[in-house]
């Protein structure tokens, strides 16, 4: 749910208020943890289109910017989950990502079809916006997500799993679904065969929001592991402080 801050942040950025985007990226992390690796490839995204464009000091001032907004969050998760011992905290990834979150954490059990058309998605709308500054932040956001989750592929690194580097793919996919909407709705050949394309747009839009919501009612989109029913149950009666 925090997320959306992250898309609003970088329509805001695109909008030409880049500290105003900053700020609502990195509230995205603040306010949900999982989100700082996501924010921090966007900022490095909102960075790069600076330096390409020759604004290096801004680049540079930007960045301390996120960093200064983030900090006292990071401190405070470095602080309070730091592991009191090696062996079990290895112990604890490995349960988490090879029981509790496998489907979160192995590539090799949510990349199927379905993620390779989305990942297709995206590259085609970054290859449509490659002259402006959303095809260079989306670009920079694939190429470390990539980098992360191809790492993470072949070094089965738990910690890495955990920092779900390929979670920018929900900033990533609806942000390329948007964009290719306002790409059809603005072609002169496509608004001269329908009328009002506006009201179009918004009926494609709605029927993927519709969709959207019988993923979730559904429950086509979540799946439970019923063997943890006990341990979960377990867990409840036996918490401590």
């Amino acid at each position: 749910t925090f997320g959306v801050f992250l898309l609003l942040g970088i329509a805001l950025y695109y909008s030409e208020k880049p500290w105003l985007g900053t700020f609502f990226v990195c509230l995205g992390g603040i306010l949900h943890s999982t989100y700082l690796l996501a924010g921090a490839m966007i900022i490095l995204g909102f960075q790069v289109d600076l330096l390409l464009r020759g604004c290096w000091k801004k680049a540079i001032y930007l960045g301390l910017f996120a960093l200064a907004l983030v900090m006292p969050s990071v401190i405070y998760v470095g602080s309070h989950f730091q592991p009191t011992d090696k062996q079990a905290f290895e112990s604890a990834q490995e349960f988490l990502v090879q029981f509790r979150l496998p489907h979160h954490c192995l590539p090799k059990l949510w990349l199927d079809w379905v993620a390779c058309l989305q990942i297709s998605w995206v590259i085609f709308c970054c290859y449509l916006c490659r002259k402006n500054s959303l095809g260079i932040i989306m670009f920079t956001c694939v190429i470390l997500s990539s980098a992360l989750t191809l790492t993470q592929y072949f070094t089965n690194s738990n910690s890495l799993a955990l920092l779900f580097p390929w979670r920018i793919s929900s900033i990533l996919v609806p942000l390329a679904t948007l964009i290719l909407i306002s790409k059809i709705s603005a072609s002169e050949k496509i608004t001269g065969r329908f009328y009002q394309w506006n009201i179009v747009s918004f009926g494609i839009v709605m029927v993927l929001a519709g969709f959207g919501i019988c993923i979730m009612y559904l429950g086509w989109g979540y799946r439970v592991n019923n063997s943890e029913n006990q341990l979960l149950a377990y867990i409840k009666a036996n918490q401590q402080k």
